[in-house]
């Protein structure tokens, strides 16, 4: 029997977890695996990333699929069925076409993938230098029926201050290639905050980005790393600063308020979505997702777990279950215990290659108390949270168990308690989505630091 050291950062409360604790019984699974290369590292960059230069690349490939026989020969994930998948990055598609149709032909032939199954989806994450017609065609082969494309910014010269190597009208004509090549689902991630960004030309972003009718999106803040070469570059006013905290404030307003009164729907504050799959193509209405008000103005929002595109972060965020990680710095949620994967891809080439069994370094027991929590501090990121999967979940009302943090919430009008949901108001509540999250954290969480778009304690913790 083989044993696993999981613990938390200052090694405090160590856990000694034997295989079978570890894995536990048959459960369904959401897969992700971690591709931390990219033909481009954006000097913004502060995920975990390397050039795809030299010959470190095809290490990792062959580290990866060692990593994966590991996992699918152990009984309960053999057992078990995966519901949804997400290769995420650095940059998947940095891959040759090669590469990654051998990759993922050695993920379906490991692991059980329910694909007969209508809501089944698998994302595979992309820039637009890094997707063609070969690459895309070799996708939809494999029954990749999501892609999500970093395209940042319309404006090619904000592009180039971060560092970004495509355009604005790259963007586009990928957008159509995957359309005509026949991807279900298309969505583009943006950034609002850029360095030289005005509400001017956020607002032209926003409106290049509703004339590709690209399915879904996601728009974050920008963060400047510091000590970074950009960092340096804005210092020196080679490169235009980022706008203050209050026009990122009213650029955040202006990206909700577009986006949902143009039809789109939210999943979170910042990630929406539109009602059809592709044109001329099947509604929601034919997978029964359900959907709910939004404010005054008809706006609306979806429940996730009736939403098939949303099914990866709704398993593991909203209903607690499986998570699988696979890769460098990937992490996973399996049968209560979440751990890390070693994030120096050296490191975990040598450890996958040595005599460890696997590459965790961090993790730690999911306690009920812990689990309790985590259902608040995740759900409220979905704008409503049933009160009915809480009670069918844990056997007690969430107003019992948080009456305090939800009462507070209410008195600041940051949240509104109806008789079948919590609900994050709009739009004061999600201007604060963050902190009506940590309200719910147990005392253990509530010393850790936190990232924001000025706090860089965080960049110093994962340096430790």
């Amino acid at each position: 029997m083989e044993n696993y050291i999981l613990f938390n950062k200052d090694r405090q409360n160590e856990v000694s977890v034997d295989a079978d604790t570890m894995w536990g019984k048959k459960n369904p699974i959401v897969l992700y695996v971690h591709i931390p290369f990219c033909n481009n590292v954006c000097s913004c960059c502060i995920y975990n990333k390397y050039s795809t230069k030299g010959v470190l690349l095809e290490g990792y490939l062959g580290a990866l699929k060692k990593e994966i026989d590991k996992y699918a020969n152990e009984p309960h994930i053999k057992d078990s069925e995966v519901i949804s998948g997400y290769i995420g990055g650095g940059t998947p598609t940095c891959l040759s076409t090669e590469q990654l149709d051998d990759l993922l032909t050695y993920i379906e032939k490991s692991f059980n993938l329910k694909r007969k199954d209508k809501f089944f989806n698998i994302t595979v994450e992309t820039t637009p230098n890094e997707m063609d017609l070969e690459k895309a065609q070799m996708l939809r082969r494999h029954g990749i029926n999501r892609i999500s494309i970093g395209g940042q910014a319309f404006n090619d010269q904000l592009l180039k201050n971060i560092g970004r190597t495509h355009t604005a009208q790259r963007t586009m004509d990928v957008v159509k290639m995957l359309r005509e090549v026949g991807f279900e689902h298309v969505c583009v991630d943006l950034m609002y905050g850029l360095p030289g960004q005005t509400i001017g030309i956020w607002k032209e972003t926003l409106q290049e980005f509703l004339s590709i009718k690209a399915d879904s999106l996601g728009f974050y803040p920008y963060l400047v790393i510091p000590n970074s070469k950009l960092y340096s570059e804005i210092k020196r006013g080679a490169i235009p600063p980022t706008p203050e905290q209050d026009i990122l404030d009213e650029m955040f307003d202006i990206g909700v308020e577009t986006l949902l009164s143009a039809g789109y729907y939210c999943v979170t504050p910042n990630e929406l979505g539109r009602e059809t799959y592709k044109d001329g193509g099947e509604k929601w209405k034919d997978y029964d997702v359900q959907t709910f008000e939004v404010g005054e103005k008809g706006y609306h929002g979806i429940v996730v777990s009736t939403f098939p595109v949303t099914t990866h972060i709704a398993h593991s965020w909203y209903e607690g279950g499986d998570l699988l990680g696979i890769g460098a710095g990937a992490y996973g949620y399996m049968n209560d215990y979440w751990y890390l994967n070693e994030p120096d891809v050296d490191k975990y080439i040598e450890m996958i290659n040595g005599k460890d069994k696997y590459s965790i370094v961090e993790g730690s027991y999911m306690s009920k108390e812990e689990k309790v929590a985590r259902f608040l501090v995740m759900g409220t990121k979905f704008i409503k949270l049933l009160r009915k999967d809480f009670l069918d979940r844990f056997g007690v009302d969430m107003q019992q168990v948080f009456k305090e943090e939800i009462e507070r919430l209410e008195e600041w009008g940051l949240i509104e308690m109806k008789e079948e949901a919590l609900e994050v108001t709009y739009p004061k509540g999600w201007y604060y989505i963050d902190n009506i999250s940590k309200q719910f954290y147990t005392a253990a969480n509530y010393r850790l630091p936190q990232s924001t778009l000025t706090n860089t304690n965080v960049l110093n913790y994962l340096k430790e």
